[in-house]
């Protein structure tokens, strides 16, 4: 059996049909901070993502912990792949 633990997480995506709602949850119930603003990000990104198309991410911290969160507009998204 492996003992090693793990130490931290550097940063996840989480994808979202709505990303002003989820930054407010993340802003005003959690504490985060917006680090920058909102970015566009292009459709080879977004299919790596598993999402395809354009869309856009906002980047959040917490102290040390950053997240980010990739939106797109007019449709579900997908769950984020492992």
């Amino acid at each position: 059996m492996n003992s090693q633990r793990l130490a931290g997480i550097v940063g996840f995506h989480l994808v979202t049909a709505d990303l002003d709602r989820l930054t407010r949850f993340y802003r005003d119930v959690l504490g985060f901070a917006a680090a920058g603003s909102v970015e566009p990000i292009g459709g080879e990104e977004m299919v790596l993502l598993g999402v395809p198309g354009a869309g856009r991410r906002q980047r959040l911290k917490i102290g040390e912990q950053r997240r980010c969160q990739v939106g797109r507009s007019g449709r579900a998204m997908a769950a984020c792949r492992a």
